[in-house]
């Protein structure tokens, strides 16, 4: 399995998982995050996980060219389901970095999240049915429950982006930080 996930532990209590600088999650980036996600899990001196990128650009989620080439889609159906599962389960504190683009997978994700800290270039975006998907990993009842029909629909059937003022304004973001700060912020809270 090749991929550009890191995993770096900051204390006995604070892990980080760093994203691909590319932006995009490729098939085993979705197996390595599910495998850090259990063994993060799993770990009982663990409390808080950490998730950013290693560039300016948090996730534009997976990649379209790499699904449509798919031909064994009982194999990726068992890695999105491992990664969701793994997700959806671990019980510690996640605490999301986002900074640039956040669309796709890498935006559904974030409302798996305890806390969402996001820069004024973050941009949010639900392109799946432009793309002809169906958003992923409860997305649509959790986005329901969090900012009512109205805007979970819009956001998820609208297809237009949306800037850190509107996700905050609609639940997906918590605070606002300079990009400067960005990651200061999210290790001072996850050490609290």
């Amino acid at each position: 399995m090749m991929t550009d996930i890191a995993f770096t532990r900051s204390s006995a209590s604070v892990a980080e998982i760093i994203l691909p600088a590319t932006g995009v999650l490729a098939i085993d980036d979705l197996d390595c995050l599910a495998d850090r996600f259990e063994r993060a899990n799993a770990d009982e001196a663990l409390r808080v996980l950490v998730v950013r990128s290693a560039a300016n650009v948090f996730s534009t989620g997976a990649d379209p060219a790499e699904l449509a080439s798919v031909d064994d889609f009982t194999s990726l159906s068992v890695t999105v389901t491992r990664f969701f599962e793994a997700l959806i389960r671990c019980d510690k504190i996640m605490i999301a970095a986002v900074d640039g683009s956040c669309a796709g997978l890498g935006m559904t994700m974030l409302l798996h999240f305890d806390v969402v800290f996001a820069t004024d270039t973050a941009q949010f975006s639900a392109p799946f049915v432009d793309l002809g998907l169906v958003p992923e990993g409860g997305s649509t009842l959790l986005a329901v429950r969090r900012f009512g029909y109205h805007k979970a629909f819009a956001l998820f059937c609208g297809g237009r982006e949306i800037d850190v003022v509107e996700a905050m304004a609609i639940g997906l973001v918590g605070e606002r930080v300079r990009r400067s700060e960005l990651l200061s912020i999210a290790h001072e809270r996850a050490i609290r």
